[in-house]
Protein backbone atom coordinates (compact mmCIF):
# COMPACT_ATOMS: atom_id res chain seq x y z
CA UNK A 1 0.00 0.00 0.00
CA UNK A 2 1.46 3.62 -0.80
CA UNK A 3 1.96 6.18 1.79
CA UNK A 4 -1.06 8.66 2.48
CA UNK A 5 0.72 11.18 0.85
CA UNK A 6 0.99 9.58 -2.45
CA UNK A 7 -2.40 8.77 -4.45
CA UNK A 8 -2.17 6.38 -7.03
CA UNK A 9 -4.83 7.46 -10.13
CA UNK A 10 -5.81 4.47 -12.35
CA UNK A 11 -9.57 5.01 -12.88
CA UNK A 12 -9.25 6.57 -16.25
CA UNK A 13 -6.15 4.96 -18.50
CA UNK A 14 -5.47 7.81 -20.48
CA UNK A 15 -4.88 10.13 -17.60
CA UNK A 16 -3.29 7.78 -15.26
CA UNK A 17 -0.19 8.29 -12.80
CA UNK A 18 0.64 9.57 -9.62
CA UNK A 19 0.00 12.12 -6.92
CA UNK A 20 2.41 13.23 -4.82
CA UNK A 21 2.23 15.40 -1.42
CA UNK A 22 5.11 16.69 0.54
CA UNK A 23 5.35 19.63 3.12
CA UNK A 24 8.36 21.64 3.38
CA UNK A 25 10.60 20.60 0.49
CA UNK A 26 11.11 24.79 -0.05
CA UNK A 27 10.13 25.95 3.85
CA UNK A 28 6.93 27.37 4.47
CA UNK A 29 5.21 25.63 1.12
CA UNK A 30 3.23 22.05 0.25
CA UNK A 31 5.11 20.55 -2.93
CA UNK A 32 2.71 18.64 -5.06
CA UNK A 33 4.17 16.22 -8.03
CA UNK A 34 2.34 14.37 -10.46
CA UNK A 35 3.18 11.85 -13.15
CA UNK A 36 1.90 11.02 -15.76
CA UNK A 37 2.24 7.21 -16.96
CA UNK A 38 1.69 5.73 -20.45
CA UNK A 39 -1.45 4.07 -20.57
CA UNK A 40 -0.19 0.78 -21.64
CA UNK A 41 1.06 0.12 -18.21
CA UNK A 42 -1.34 -1.51 -15.88
CA UNK A 43 -1.40 0.80 -12.92
CA UNK A 44 -3.83 -1.70 -10.49
CA UNK A 45 -1.09 -3.32 -8.96
CA UNK A 46 1.47 -1.03 -8.84
CA UNK A 47 1.41 0.93 -5.66
CA UNK A 48 3.93 4.02 -6.19
CA UNK A 49 5.92 5.63 -8.55
CA UNK A 50 9.22 3.78 -7.46
CA UNK A 51 8.02 0.58 -7.97
CA UNK A 52 10.22 -1.37 -10.49
CA UNK A 53 7.69 -2.20 -12.85
CA UNK A 54 7.80 1.18 -13.71
CA UNK A 55 10.27 2.28 -16.22
CA UNK A 56 11.75 5.86 -16.66
CA UNK A 57 10.27 5.54 -20.04
CA UNK A 58 6.72 4.76 -19.33
CA UNK A 59 6.56 8.28 -17.54
CA UNK A 60 4.85 10.06 -19.98
CA UNK A 61 4.36 13.79 -17.84
CA UNK A 62 5.93 15.58 -14.59
CA UNK A 63 4.77 18.57 -12.75
CA UNK A 64 5.86 19.61 -9.83
CA UNK A 65 3.91 22.75 -8.01
CA UNK A 66 4.63 24.75 -4.77
CA UNK A 67 1.83 25.84 -2.81
CA UNK A 68 1.77 28.04 -0.06
CA UNK A 69 -0.91 28.27 2.59
CA UNK A 70 -3.22 30.38 1.17
CA UNK A 71 -3.38 28.47 -2.59
CA UNK A 72 -3.26 24.72 -0.72
CA UNK A 73 -6.15 25.75 0.86
CA UNK A 74 -7.70 26.81 -2.10
CA UNK A 75 -6.65 23.83 -3.47
CA UNK A 76 -8.43 21.62 -0.97
CA UNK A 77 -11.58 23.95 -1.51
CA UNK A 78 -11.55 23.32 -5.16
CA UNK A 79 -11.46 19.54 -4.35
CA UNK A 80 -13.90 19.60 -1.32
CA UNK A 81 -16.43 21.32 -4.17
CA UNK A 82 -15.66 19.01 -7.10
CA UNK A 83 -16.47 16.00 -4.70
CA UNK A 84 -19.79 17.46 -3.86
CA UNK A 85 -20.29 17.35 -7.83
CA UNK A 86 -20.03 13.70 -8.24
CA UNK A 87 -21.30 12.21 -4.53
CA UNK A 88 -23.44 15.40 -3.25
CA UNK A 89 -24.64 13.15 -0.39
CA UNK A 90 -21.25 12.46 0.82
CA UNK A 91 -19.43 8.90 1.03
Amino acid sequence: MPAENKIRCAGVAYRQGFIDVQANIHRGFINVETWMINPDVRLEDVPDIVDPRINDSDVIGNTELELDFDQARALIFALQSALSKINPCGK
